[in-house]
């Protein structure tokens, strides 16, 4: 899941950061080790049985290039520099007619009127990107439209007011 660190306005990227997640980085260097040990097997592999040794061998590297990129890309976290909470984001699309009501959401906060479609529907035009933090002290939002080729942003980068933050979370959560 990306964490759309690039989307954000320069005076909030100033309140987040991204950081590496230590957790993140040791699955993904266990799984580097798996591979490398199914390399090394591959080397005891009888010379007789080349599709053995083949089959181990690719797999090995398959789990070892696996294991690099989730170390690299992988087990970055966005994390909130005012209280250090990890901010978790999810992409909501809806359908073009679904539009207006999204952005009446946005600037009203009534976030039980709108329907959403489920999060892997990703052919649908219109995507809300959110961010929040699982402790309530942040949530924001921003609208996109797809037009050809890419999402553009429709609306700005629009931080949720206090006493809306609560039903804006557990909506996106619901979703």
């Amino acid at each position: 899941m990306t964490n759309q660190y690039h989307l954000l306005t320069p005076s909030m990227r100033a309140r987040f950061e991204e950081k590496r997640d230590a957790r993140k980085c040791l699955v993904g260097a266990l799984v580097l080790l798996c591979g490398a040990s199914l390399i090394y097997l591959s080397s005891f592999v009888p010379s007789k049985n080349d599709t053995i040794l083949l089959a181990t061998f690719l797999t090995g590297l398959a789990v070892c290039i696996y294991g690099v990129s989730k170390i690299v890309y992988g087990s970055k976290t966005l994390t909130d520099s005012k209280t250090g909470a990890i901010v978790e984001t999810r992409d909501i699309y809806f359908s073009a007619k679904d539009k207006t009501a999204v952005m009446n959401a946005i600037n009203n906060g009534n976030w039980n009127a709108l329907g959403g479609e489920s999060l892997s529907s990703t052919t649908s035009p219109v995507r809300l990107c959110t961010w929040y933090t699982n402790n309530g002290q942040y949530a924001s939002a921003m609208l996109m439209e797809y037009v050809p080729y890419e999402y553009v942003p429709v609306t700005q980068v629009k931080e949720i007011p206090d006493e809306l933050r609560d039903k804006f979370i557990k909506y996106v959560k619901s979703r």
